[in-house]
């Protein structure tokens, strides 16, 4: 089998260095399958990477890169705006992305990086986090995986990636399969019900927030995790540009004997100031009594998943925290655009919150979580180990070829008392210390 793995070469709005972690990951599971001699790889990116990818993780011989200056230099003499970051990866993700002439350039650089490996020809590309459909007018046989963090990636869920032949956010299967088109055993069920006994568990164990009596009267509490601004994962599914937007929407909807606990990626910058031009939290409290934040939450790197357990319910647009809310049965709301709408309870905030108000208990999604779990979400355990990683790419083939429904293409990730090995001890101790450590 030969693997090709690709990574988008142009510069992000976010700079150089935003998705250098795909790149390494990408070359990790590369590493695997090149040791376990059962595929030959090879991996073409922007010529940054190879600046920080060690020859330890990436035999040189092995990687083939594109100069992303005179990439965006030929890109932008094709006219609009295409030399700009952001555009060219509005075009470069677009579904009509082989019809664009900036995104020709972008063939057309890719077709010379790969005469390096000889004659080599993939039969699967693996590509992170963007949709990469235009490398079929290359290859037009070879099966694109696309790549990006599943629901339970970080601790303390061990790490897990998906690999869908389809795409991400609205593309990827789990934006197009609801729990009625899926198929799976109890003994599937049984061990999706097993990861949310560990889940509540371990959460509760570790939970930041204990002590802290986050009601504070309230009938009821919904979290409300914000995103990044001006990032097209979430700009292309919600309605607002900003998390400011986002958030004052939802406070405008939220009934006031609801408490909205918002949280943010500190990691990405404040939504909420209190000093400044920028200044919003404190008139965001003077006019919604039922904003619930503490500046505690900005000291853990990330909050959410352990707010998850005082909560009656959560609003996501594309948020991972979205479907480990499903896990610990809280109620989903998101809106119609969302890719987590064929799963979501609810998807506009009043019909949301008028279920949250009343309080019935929401739909159990125990099948689909079940199918998540032992067909979509790939513990890393799995991935980076390339005998296992080869035999599930070999069934992955095998499943596009005679698979009858969308669901039927997801073969199962190994059988069910391997995967349930993988997940037991998965509160690993020493990854839930160091997610709850604070920040500095």
């Amino acid at each position: 089998m030969h693997v090709l793995f690709y990574v988008y070469p142009a510069m992000m709005s976010q700079g150089p260095r935003f998705t250098l972690a795909h790149a390494a990951i990408l070359a990790q599971i590369m590493s695997g399958l090149i040791a376990a001699g059962r595929a030959e790889c090879r991996m073409i990116a922007g010529q940054r990477y190879a600046e920080h990818l060690p020859p330890s993780l990436i035999a040189p011989a092995n990687l083939s890169v594109i100069d992303e200056i005179e990439l965006h230099r030929a890109a932008g003499a094709t006219g609009g705006h295409s030399a700009v970051p952001t555009e060219l990866c509005r075009q470069a993700r677009s579904a009509r992305a082989a019809h664009s002439p900036a995104i020709e350039v972008l063939i057309d650089r890719i077709a010379g990086a790969a005469p390096r490996f000889g004659e080599f020809e993939p039969d699967v590309v693996i590509t992170f986090s963007m949709q990469a459909d235009y490398l079929k007018q290359l290859w037009p046989d070879a099966v694109v995986l696309h790549v990006e963090a599943a629901a339970f990636s970080r601790p303390p869920f061990p790490f897990s990636l998906f690999f869908d032949h389809l795409g991400t956010y609205e593309r990827a299967a789990t934006a197009l399969l609801a729990e009625k088109d899926v198929s799976v055993s109890d003994g599937a069920i049984a061990f999706a019900r097993s990861v949310r006994d560990g889940a509540g568990a371990t959460l509760a164990a570790v939970d930041p927030f204990a002590d802290m009596d986050l009601r504070a009267g309230f009938a009821r509490l919904v979290l409300l995790p914000l995103n990044v601004s001006n990032f097209f994962s979430f700009d292309d599914y919600a309605p607002y540009r900003t998390q400011l937007k986002f958030l004052f929407d939802v406070l405008l909807a939220a009934p006031p004997e609801v408490g909205v606990v918002v949280t943010e990626r500190v990691e990405w910058g404040r939504v909420l100031h209190d000093s400044g031009s920028a200044a919003n939290l404190d008139w965001l409290r003077s006019r919604f009594a039922n904003l619930v934040f503490y500046d505690r939450f900005r000291d853990y790197a990330s909050p959410s998943p352990y707010l998850l357990r005082h909560v009656d319910g959560i609003v996501a647009v594309i948020l991972n925290v979205g479907l480990q809310g499903l896990l610990l049965d809280r109620r989903l709301g998101c809106n119609e655009t969302s890719p987590l709408r064929k799963v979501a309870h609810e998807t506009n905030l009043k019909a949301f919150f008028q279920g949250v108000e009343q309080g019935t208990p929401p739909a159990d999604r125990i099948r689909w979580l079940a199918w998540y779990l032992e067909s979509y979400a790939i513990p890393a355990s799995i991935f980076n180990d390339g005998d296992a990683f080869s035999s599930y790419l070999e069934r992955k083939l095998d499943a596009l070829r005679t698979g009858s429904n969308l669901a039927d293409t997801f073969p199962a990730i190994a059988p069910l008392h391997v995967l349930e090995g993988h997940w037991q001890g998965w509160e690993g101790r020493n990854e839930v210390a160091s997610w709850t450590t604070p920040v500095a």
